[in-house]
């Protein structure tokens, strides 16, 4: 009888934790962790726009001048960022392409108040500038940047070349978002 009872007791313990395995667990899944986000890396882009318009307004002197700037632009940019203590980064960015912009200026001369034809060319920009900002989180970086422009400019007065070029022009520049 005597084993009759521990055999008995020992096929109902293991057929109650055989059960026991078949049951759904009562805590949930762990949790997941939000993911860290990063600015370091390196991005490339593209660009593209126009300008069209026409204008007047008076000079100091009193003499008026017409304008009428029309053109395109096309290029691209190229850059890196590194995040570093835990939200401050850096990075360096280059950007350069097309730009075909001409404005036709027409004014009097305040001399011999001849009308005078003017026209201004540019053919290409470049920029290159570090940033130095810090990041809410993955949707926002405050910075401010800091670089060096470049510009090819070319200009004509009645036809007749007024500076011979293309001069290229390079100019610094600060700024931030």
């Amino acid at each position: 009888m005597r084993r009759l009872l521990i055999s008995t007791f020992v096929l109902v313990s293991t057929a109650v934790s055989a059960l026991a395995d078949d049951l759904p667990a009562l805590k949930g899944p762990p949790a997941l962790e939000a993911p860290q986000t990063f600015w370091t890396g390196a991005y490339v882009g593209a660009y593209g726009g126009g300008v069209f318009g026409s204008t007047t307004f008076t000079g100091p002197i009193g003499d008026h001048y017409n304008q009428s700037p029309r053109g395109g632009a096309a290029g691209g940019l190229v850059g890196y960022n590194v995040q570093y203590r835990p939200n401050w980064v850096a990075g360096l960015e280059g950007e350069g392409g097309w730009q075909g912009f001409k404005t036709t200026n027409t004014f009097a001369d305040a001399n011999s108040f001849d009308t005078v034809n003017q026209t201004v060319n540019t053919n290409f920009s470049a920029r290159v500038r570090g940033r130095l900002g810090y990041a809410f989180g993955d949707r926002a970086l405050l910075f401010a940047a800091g670089g060096l422009a470049f510009s090819d400019i070319s200009a004509t007065e009645n036809d007749v070349t007024a500076a011979s070029g293309p001069y290229t022009r390079s100019r610094f520049f600060v700024g931030g978002t």
